[in-house]
């Protein structure tokens, strides 16, 4: 009966989730202006004013032309305003294939979008780069509208005006990387995203009411209980925050629990709390089966569990102790506040560490937080914006907004306060893998079981922590334990247009040469990328990090590792940025005297134990007297005296010139193609003196430059020599087997190139056998 429903579940879900679009409709992702025209089907904002516009129904090259596949995701720079769902537009774009970043085990950007059915984007620098067309404003649109535009014109500029909008509309337009990175610090972070607790203030009030109504007419209790009561008067209110909150997936979510809770309790049904949790979660699934991948939901789901489960029993056991003595009540309702923030903290301990890699232990703000937000701010703030629509009123609607406004900017400075006293420290840790994940929960309810119920067989029990405890320990045992053998692995990770190159040696010896980066100062590669990599069932640690030169390309990605994770040295040419605040970035980091830091040039070498090292074959004189890329460090790994890698960062053909008439041996297995594979770079007699099985060019995908040069590839090709690129092919992994084969596993599988397949090469390219 399980197998059979488990088969009905995968086929419904296989029907109603979106489907890619075949090879033959992705002809359309060119670098041409294309004129489309389409209809807006959701708004949602972002930090800086940067705004999502997901359009439906969107035809390519006038009303006639073909119909895009999905829906198409328009990036807008910056926005002041939202355009009306349901409003059509029209316009000239580039449109994109949705090709996000693949390195292992990191978030999926196009499964995300794929699971929406995003098959395609576009970015425009703000909303007159459209032409959209007049449409009636309906009459809930445009009071939303006149709310936002109410505390935008009634709150000055600033962090106070940025979190007012966010936790009273769901607006994130005036929130900034800074500000939320603060917040998470603090563990408040949660708070902003319109959920479950913001709608559990609204039930709250609703039982405030029903207690009111009980003491005006008390027989009302004999016609409805009290508890249906509740329920019956804060619908309203679940649903009216719904709307003011912009109805975001995760408020929809939290009303669909509510509306599960409600309806068990109006139904005189027992273990609502638990059954109407199961009740939600199947309603949300049957109703968007792809939800089941939303973190979103995952955190509520478990969040909500951790707490049915483990609240009740601590609070009656608090509550036993406190008796009828009021100050021992004090103490046990503040101590329940953090109770529950700590057990929803640790029900959602894996998921949160894999897809955030960090940890606070500030919880304890939410002492003061959650109450500060839910019986002050928020219901001063709706105050405020509905006084704001009565005439004659409007002044005290000003005046709570104010107050809102005033609270909000006192408790960001105490936050900056804390920060700048390092009273906020995050802690960088090992991001499970999924057995991990699964013993700890695994451990957690066996725990649950023995404290409610107790072991009727000890031999069964001390089995299944065993079992647990094998399934929490041993995935990153034998994670950290498999470099100890001779094998050696590289990952050239996808970083776009930019360069981050992972190696592991023998030894269990750990190496980033570079950490890519972005010419956006607000995304950071090392934050989203080089981190998680690196602390993907592995401790946050690193032996030596080598910056080849300072570019933002190639520095930027390496900010974030080199400050949360354990450095024993790192080794550069002594170019500083040219860029001020790259240039600052780095003279912190040495500021900081975390690790040592060395100046190298040709000739040095660095002895890594076991066999192990790190040739600098370049350059031979001050690097500050050359040419950015053509100052890079030229690095070769050598184990046992054997090259197996060449990293030589972007120098150009003068820069080759000299590595070629100042080393003698360039021999190595796998060559990472200078300078992203640019023509520039092209060097036939470098390719003879290296002599690589494999190429690898780190380049991003569909890039405006060309990379890697097709003039390079050929004569790769021509050498019998495979080419890989990181836009094409996704983060590519090289493991050195003990017999010395190569055995090279690209993230993203694509059809083997020809060449790939004439190529001789012990092991597996590309999922193509090679003899």
């Amino acid at each position: 009966m399980i197998a059979a429903v488990a088969c009905l579940g995968l086929v419904y879900a296989w029907w109603r989730i979106p489907h890619p679009p075949s090879m033959e409709q992705m002809h359309l992702d060119t670098k041409k202006r294309v004129f489309i025209s389409g209809q807006v089907h959701d708004t949602r904002w972002r930090f800086a004013n940067r705004l999502y516009l997901v359009a439906r129904d969107v035809r390519v090259a006038g009303e006639h032309g073909p119909v895009l596949p999905g829906r198409l995701l328009v990036s807008v720079r910056h926005a002041e305003s939202a355009p009306l769902l349901g409003q059509r537009f029209h316009g000239q774009v580039r449109l994109r294939s949705v090709h996000a970043l693949k390195n292992p085990g990191c978030w999926d950007g196009e499964a995300y979008w794929g699971r929406k059915g995003i098959w395609f984007r576009t970015y425009i620098d703000d909303l007159s780069c459209l032409t959209f067309e007049p449409q009636k404003v309906d009459a809930l649109q445009a009071l939303r509208r006149e709310l936002r535009h109410g505390i935008r014109s009634t709150l000055p500029p600033g962090k106070g005006r940025a979190l007012t909008l966010a936790l009273l509309l769901g607006e994130r337009s005036e929130l900034d990387n800074k500000l939320y990175e603060v917040l998470q610090r603090a563990g408040i972070v949660h708070s902003l995203a319109l959920s479950g607790l913001h709608l559990g203030f609204m039930v709250f009030f609703g039982w405030v009411l029903a207690r009111g109504v009980g003491w005006l007419w008390p027989n009302v209790y004999l016609v409805i209980a009290r508890p249906k009561l509740a329920v019956i008067l804060a619908s309203p209110l679940v649903v009216f925050y719904m709307w003011i909150g912009g109805w975001t997936p995760s408020l929809l979510r939290a009303g669909i629990m509510f509306g599960s809770w409600g309806l068990l309790l109006l139904l005189n049904r027992t273990r609502i709390l638990l059954d109407g949790l199961f009740l939600a979660v199947l309603v949300i699934v049957l109703w968007s089966p792809q939800e089941i991948f939303s973190l979103s939901l995952q955190f509520s789901v478990l969040a909500v569990a951790g707490i049915v489960l483990l609240v009740p029993p601590i609070q009656s056991r608090c509550a036993a102790w406190a008796g009828e003595s009021v100050c021992k009540k004090l103490v046990v309702s503040t101590a329940m506040l953090m109770v529950v923030s700590w057990v929803a903290s640790l029900a959602i301990l894996p998921v949160q560490v894999w897809n955030f890699g960090t940890l606070t232990l500030h919880q304890y703000y939410n002492v003061v937080w959650i109450p500060l937000l839910g019986f002050v701010l928020l219901p001063l703030g709706f105050m405020g914006l509905m006084l704001s629509l009565v005439p004659g009123m409007e002044w005290l609607g000003s005046g709570a907004l104010l107050a809102v406004n005033h609270v909000m900017n006192l408790w960001c400075h105490a936050l900056g306060i804390a920060q700048e006293h390092g009273w906020l420290e995050m802690i960088q840790v090992v991001r499970p893998r999924w057995p991990t994940m699964l013993g700890f929960y695994a451990m957690g309810v066996l725990a649950l079981v023995i404290w409610k119920q107790g072991l009727t067989s000890r031999r069964l029990g001390m089995a299944a922590w065993g079992a647990a405890l094998c399934l929490l320990v041993l995935p990153a045992m034998v994670t950290e334990s498999s470099l100890t053998t001779r094998s050696s692995r590289i990952l050239v990770m996808d970083t776009g247009m930019s360069q981050a190159v992972y190696v592991e040696l023998p030894g269990n010896q750990r190496v980033l040469v570079d950490g890519g980066g972005s010419w956006n100062r607000d995304f950071d590669m090392g934050k989203a990328v080089v981190t998680p990599v690196l602390t993907w069932g592995r401790p946050p640690r690193l032996d030596a990090v080598f910056l080849t030169h300072s570019d933002c390309d190639h520095l930027r990605g390496l900010f974030h590792p080199l400050a949360t994770c354990s450095v024993g040295a790192m080794y550069w040419n002594g170019q500083f940025p040219r860029n001020p605040w790259d240039r600052q970035l780095l003279e912190d980091v040495f500021a900081s005297k975390r690790m040592a830091v060395h100046q190298v040039r040709c000739g040095m070498r660095v002895d890594m134990g076991e066999g192990v090292e790190i040739e600098v074959l370049h350059p031979s004189r001050d690097a500050a007297a050359m040419s950015r890329n053509n100052g890079s460090l030229v690095l070769r790994f050598l184990i046992d005296g054997k090259g197996v890698l060449l990293i030589p960062g972007d120098i150009e053909a003068r820069g080759i010139e000299e590595v070629l008439a100042k080393n003698d041996d360039l021999q190595a297995d796998v060559l990472i193609l200078p300078h992203h594979g640019s023509a520039s770079s092209w060097s036939e007699a470098l390719y003879d003196r290296v002599s690589p099985r494999l190429a690898v060019a780190a380049a991003g995908w569909n890039n405006r430059y060309g990379f890697p040069s097709s003039k390079v590839v050929a004569s790769l090709i021509e050498r019998g020599v495979p080419v890989l690129s990181t836009g094409m092919h996704g983060a590519i992994e090289v493991v050195w087997k003990g017999n010395q084969e190569l055995d090279v596993r690209p993230m993203r599988p694509v059809p083997a190139p020809s060449f790939l397949k004439r190529n001789v090469i012990p092991g597996r390219c590309n999922g193509v056998s090679q003899e």
